[in-house]
């Protein structure tokens, strides 16, 4: 198997769990008080990844 296959096929499989996974959170009905509090740990982790991946290059640029 080429790489480009092995990139696709653990997408494709990673996808389907998360979308799994997801779902089984959203229709269990002991989980909807935490959903709340998933959604905006996830959102602020992923805030949080974006704006320390552009703070480096932001330095640079301030110092340049």
């Amino acid at each position: 198997m080429s790489i480009l296959v092995w990139i696709i096929t653990t997408c494709i499989v990673g996808g389907t769990l998360s979308v799994a996974c997801a779902a089984l959170f959203a229709f269990n009905s002991r989980t909807q008080n935490y959903l709340g509090g998933m959604v905006s740990y996830a959102i602020g982790a992923l805030l949080g990844a974006v704006f320390l991946n552009i703070l480096p290059e932001a330095i640079n640029l301030t110092l340049m």
